[in-house]
């Protein structure tokens, strides 16, 4: 009777964990802010994970020079928060720092490399999986493809659609 109890209760219990997981990954998609990000599609197949697109943006790759920042330098493993300016089409990195914003849009991050210079980063963002056999027609809309990105009021975000030639190509 006991053990019937404790598979019951490790059930409830990773259930819970798995429908708590996907209410934080829709509440992102709904109520996070939308914004646009430029990206350049890269590999996108994976003999064991199935298609998908490989993306970089424009903030993956930031001139520390042309961004407010603090004056310790950034370290690979870093979580950072880089606030953006969406007053045009695509979103742009304005500041940069260790710690969240008060107000504003931001999105959180992790930095991969950084020089003084140059830093490198990753926000979660970098790789969308795509329907089988689909890959090779969007890494062929490289120059024209878009990101449209659901960022919530933490920092944390996803990718909500993929837009080539100001058309949805892509909805998730």
């Amino acid at each position: 009777m006991i053990k019937k109890k404790s598979v019951i209760a490790i059930i409830i219990f990773w259930s819970v964990v798995l429908i708590g997981f996907i209410l934080l990954k829709q509440y992102t998609l709904q109520m996070g802010t939308e914004v646009m990000l430029r990206t350049v599609p890269v590999d996108p197949r994976d003999l064991f994970r199935g298609d998908y697109v490989m993306l970089r943006y424009d903030i993956n790759r930031i001139s520390i020079d042309s961004i407010l920042t603090e004056e310790e330098p950034y370290k690979k493993d870093d979580q950072i928060y880089l606030k953006l300016d969406t007053s045009s089409k695509y979103a742009r990195p304005i500041q940069i720092s260790r710690s969240v914003f008060e107000e504003g849009i931001f999105i959180s991050g992790t930095v991969t490399s950084s020089n003084d210079k140059i830093l490198n980063s990753e926000y979660g963002i970098e790789t969308y999986f795509v329907r089988q056999g689909t890959g090779k027609e969007i890494e062929r809309k490289i120059g024209n493809l878009d990101v449209k990105v659901a960022i919530d009021k933490h920092g944390n975000s996803l990718i909500k659609a993929l837009i080539y030639d100001g058309e949805i190509y892509y909805n998730h």
